[in-house]
């Protein structure tokens, strides 16, 4: 049987060794039933304002565009990008990120706007954007939740906790979707100031009062710098 199977949605399984045939960007695993990002995930939080064009195209977006202006008003401070292309979904799907680190996504969203007679607001309970994640380099995806059609009408600022699930794995990526859409600028959305929250987990220094921790000498070459306790712990922020 083969030992690969899906390859993190990064490769294909071959079928004659069982390893993983991973896509440009992507590495075997020391096993070769997985494929890793080439070049390490960053550790610190991920975010973009659509005004930097090295973060924003990190970022994936089907169905809107970075733009100064919008018909429903301005959600943040331009440019922002509006979600209001025809014909197909609309999708924005965040870089992979290490889920182990993650706590929170945060973003600024308005959906259509309270009074504007050129700005087509979403008006069906199709038309609302659900946000979801993937482990499998955006082959499947699970909800988290739904923003609703009807909701959002002034730009708004939130921060969703992300589930224990995706906080378990090494590759995720958060998307928004808008799967139901009729024309162009018809049920029109922008979004900005979207960021991934990661934080380093508590590290504990720990002296057995015979080697120091930092250096590796032997505590009775040193001048008693741990002296003046018999056990120390102390919790650090990374």
């Amino acid at each position: 049987a083969s030992k690969c199977s899906g390859c993190n949605g990064a490769g294909i399984c071959t079928d004659d060794n069982g390893t993983c045939q991973c896509h440009t960007g992507f590495v075997q695993s020391a096993d070769g039933a997985s494929c890793i990002p080439t070049s390490l995930l960053s550790t610190k939080s991920i975010f973009t304002t659509f005004s930097n064009a090295s973060q924003y195209q990190q970022w994936q977006a089907v169905g809107g565009t970075v733009s100064n202006t919008s018909l429903c008003g301005n959600v943040s401070q331009p440019p922002f990008l509006v979600m209001n292309a025809g014909g197909s979904s609309r999708v924005v799907v965040s870089p992979l990120f290490n889920g182990t680190l993650a706590t929170s996504a945060q973003f600024t969203v308005q959906l259509g706007a309270l009074k504007a007679s050129s700005c087509h607001a979403p008006g069906q309970p199709q038309a609302s954007i659900v946000i979801g994640y993937s482990l499998d380099n955006g082959v499947s995806w699970t909800k988290i939740t739904t923003l609703s059609h009807d909701l959002y009408r002034t730009p708004t600022t939130l921060t969703i906790t992300l589930p224990s699930a995706l906080t378990k794995a090494q590759m995720v990526r958060i998307g928004w979707f808008q799967s139901s859409v009729s024309l162009e600028n018809n049920d029109v959305w922008a979004i900005d100031n979207l960021a991934i929250i990661l934080e380093q987990p508590a590290q504990a220094l720990y002296s057995d009062f015979e080697t120091d921790v930092e250096t590796g000498t032997k505590l009775d070459e040193l001048t008693g710098a741990w002296a003046f306790a018999p056990y120390w712990v102390l919790d650090t922020d990374a």
